[in-house]
C-alpha cells in the first residue's frame, strides 16, 4: 500500500543497520512479525482481510507491538 512520507522515513529507519539485516519486526508498521509482513507490502484489503487491520498508520503500537500472528 502507498505509504506516507513520514512512515517510508520510519520504514528506512528500520530496515536498515549499521551491522546489515534489518529491524523490520521491531517497526510499527508491522502487521505479523512470524510471516514478515508490514504494511508497505500489502494491499489495504490484504490488510483487513488477513490480519485483521482496523486501519491504524501504526499497527504494532496498537496492539501493543505484539505483532506474532
Amino acid at each position: 500500500m502507498k505509504l506516507t512520507d513520514e512512515q517510508e522515513t520510519i520504514c528506512k529507519v528500520f530496515r536498515e543497520r549499521r551491522s546489515g539485516g534489518v529491524n523490520c519486526h521491531r517497526c510499527p508498521m508491522v502487521l505479523s512479525v512470524r510471516d514478515c509482513i508490514c504494511l508497505k507490502i500489502v494491499s489495504e484489503e490484504e490488510a483487513k482481510a488477513n490480519w485483521d487491520w482496523d486501519g491504524s498508520q501504526y499497527p504494532a503500537l496498537e496492539k501493543g507491538g505484539d505483532q506474532n500472528g
